[in-house]
């Protein structure tokens, strides 16, 4: 989502401000209060993004405000949006490179065209950690990888169920050198 100020039919956007957002969003804002870039945005912005609340993600509210019904006026991110999964990761990006996500281009993942919104849900606190769209890793993984969930399942399998070890003990989500997203160069490496 990038605004073309070369563009002369590109209106000109303006930030609104966080109560301005409220005031239509209200139910959105309650669920994102508790989330860790609430906490960070509303209490301790150390930036100009982060002072810019809901619009630090979503760009300028004002061509919103103007037409609520029309999606191409903000970013969202949803399967429904206008934007590309390459143009809604690129939001998150801006904030969240490098550490485990060093190696996440190129990654299966990425090839695949995960959206971060596909695993993340950064408007709401469902997951312990990791603003997890579902309560844990393993139900945030199995939403897109059932078969791994059938084969857990088996009589033999890796304590996952019962809690002693979870997909990202093993894989790294956000990318690695590795074509199953090891955190480690072969599974032997990994389990000694």
């Amino acid at each position: 989502f990038k605004i073309d100020s070369a563009n002369p039919n590109e209106p000109e956007r303006e930030f609104l401000g966080y109560a301005v957002c409220i005031g239509c969003h209200a139910i959105e804002a309650e669920h994102w209060n508790d989330t860790v870039h609430a906490k960070i945005f509303l209490k301790n912005p150390r930036t100009l993004a982060e002072r810019r609340g809901c619009e630090a993600c979503h760009g300028p509210g004002s061509e919103h405000l103007k037409a609520t019904s029309d999606r191409s006026r903000i970013i969202s991110f949803t399967r429904e949006s206008d934007l590309e999964v390459e143009q809604m990761n690129a939001v998150c990006l801006e904030c969240h490179l490098g550490g485990a996500r060093i190696q996440g281009s190129g990654s299966a993942h990425e090839t695949e065209a995960v959206a971060c919104s596909d695993c993340h849900n950064p408007m709401s606190q469902i997951s312990e950690q990791g603003l997890l769209r579902e309560p844990t890793v393993r139900e945030t993984c199995f939403s897109c990888h059932p078969r791994q969930r059938a084969e857990f399942r088996k009589r033999s399998h890796m304590p996952l169920f019962e809690g002693k070890l979870d997909c990202d003990d093993c894989h790294q989500p956000h990318g690695s050198a590795t074509e199953p997203l090891l955190r480690a160069d072969s599974t032997f490496e990994l389990c000694t």
